[in-house]
């Protein structure tokens, strides 16, 4: 079972609040599997692709990932590899992934469901420590965000819009911006399980 559910453009919703100071931002939803981290790299891969970010760039936003999605699955999600049964299927959570980027730094946000800060090990990671910034907020309808701030540098002149230079050095996510996690719809999931049931049965 993959664990994509969609892709969000990078454009920003008409109904959210303007937000000059992160100017693209790229958005996905994943099931809290472990495939998930293989998934969240192509959408790192895809956005540093379309913004030319040099290899240096790229590679720290996909340790970056892996860390925040791998502490997200294990905490919230299944973290073993193997086919999922009816109830684990009933019990899966989501979780997103957000890119925003400004013309020289970006932020990596990862967001589920849980009312717990991030594990302590969490913080020791090289890829966090390596980070600018990074830090966590707990909401009060259940989610959580756990994000890293990184420098960028380009591989051609920044194809980003020039904007103000005053930044404030922790910059957070923002709360009335949370993502739609509520818990996958059952009948869904059940008619894809039996669908998958089906296709091994006739593979046999």
């Amino acid at each position: 079972m993959t664990a994509a559910l969609a892709e969000r453009p990078q454009a920003e919703s008409m109904n959210e609040t303007p937000r000059p100071e992160w100017e693209q931002r790229s958005e996905l939803t994943l099931a809290a599997l472990p495939s998930a981290v293989s998934c969240a790299r192509l959408l790192v891969r895809s956005a540093a692709l379309r913004l030319q970010l040099d290899a240096r760039s790229t590679a720290a936003m996909e340790e970056i990932t892996d860390a925040l999605v791998i502490h997200s699955v294990v905490t919230t999600g299944v973290s073993e590899m193997g086919p999922l049964d009816g109830d684990a299927v009933m019990r899966l959570r989501l979780l997103v992934v957000r890119l925003r980027f400004m013309p020289d730094r970006a932020m990596v946000e990862v967001w589920d469901r849980s009312r717990e800060a991030p594990h302590s090990r969490l913080g020791r990671l090289y890829a966090v420590q390596m980070a600018d910034d990074w830090g966590f907020e707990l909401f009060p309808s259940g989610q959580r965000a756990v994000w890293c701030a990184t420098s960028l540098t380009f591989d051609t002149p920044n194809v980003l819009p020039a904007l103000p230079r005053r930044i404030a050095r922790r910059v957070t996510p923002i709360a009335d911006d949370e993502p739609p996690l509520g818990a996958p719809d059952p009948a869904l999931l059940k008619r894809v399980l039996e669908g998958l049931r089906r296709l091994g049965s006739d593979g046999d």
